[in-house]
């Protein structure tokens, strides 16, 4: 059976697909699970979490373009986390790739050889909507919506939302939204509270759900990235890594419904 693929998606940038990313995959490791993280977006910022981006590294990019074997793009970054680099070639691979038959399967063809290795395979997507994004929403069984509350991060909702109906449609029936993911929260502001309460009926549009935590507002999560670790590594009792342990038990619990 092999890994469960999630991609964090949500078209609009600086809405913190990358701290999702990166630290549920610390927390699902320190649960004992065995986690593959994919960057897939040419500013390389989950890549920057780990490790200094190299163009002589074999990346995602080389993966995409049939150069290089899943086997000789990973690197291990953490105990019992593996990552796959980006690439800021990315920004060219729609050039590179052309119009060539079978563009949006290519990343999960090559996530296909390697998934048995892993309980979770999690991958950071691009803010803008491209081939890089395809791949992903194609390979992943999920995709999980980190939301800021703000109204500038639910108006790229209504898109995505698009987005993956086309991909469900055209090329991964089995594809389904996993939840919105409210991150760096604020309860005590008014604002926070309505923003939350809205994406409560925007949830139940898509047929989805608001997970129950929601991730605080927290310096130490800038911090960490700062000193390439995780919150949960960096600062274990802190508010955002306390949420994100409570989130790696929602989406381990939401495995067994499904």
């Amino acid at each position: 059976m092999g890994a469960r693929i999630i991609a964090a998606g949500n078209q609009k940038g600086g809405v913190g697909k990358t701290s999702t990313i990166q630290t549920l995959a610390a927390a699902l490791a320190a649960l004992g699970q065995r986690v593959l993280t994919v960057d897939l977006d040419q500013q390389c910022n989950l890549t920057s979490c780990y490790v200094e981006p190299s163009s002589s590294m074999a990346s995602v990019y080389d993966l995409l373009l049939n150069k290089k074997e899943a086997t000789q793009c990973i690197r291990g970054v953490a105990e019992r986390i593996d990552l796959i680099p980006a690439s800021n070639m990315l920004s060219a691979i729609e050039i590179d790739l052309g119009n060539k038959a079978g563009n949006q399967v290519r990343l999960a063809k090559a996530l296909q050889k390697v998934k048995s290795g892993y309980d979770f395979i999690l991958i950071d997507t691009p803010p803008a909507l491209g081939l890089a994004s395809i791949n992903a929403y194609t390979a992943a069984g999920e995709v999980i919506i980190p939301c800021q509350a703000d109204l500038f991060s639910i108006q790229g909702l209504d898109m995505l939302s698009d987005t993956i109906s086309a991909v469900k449609e055209y090329c991964n029936p089995r594809l389904r939204i996993g939840g919105i993911l409210l991150v760096r929260y604020n309860h005590r502001t008014v604002l926070g509270r309505e923003i939350k309460a809205l994406l409560h009926k925007i949830a139940e549009s898509f047929e989805t759900k608001i997970f129950n935590t929601a991730i605080s507002e927290c310096i130490a999560v800038k911090e960490a990235q700062i000193n390439r670790t995780d919150v949960i590594s960096y600062k274990p009792y802190s508010t955002a890594a306390l949420d994100y342990k409570a989130f790696a038990d929602e989406v381990l619990a939401d495995e067994k419904e499904l």
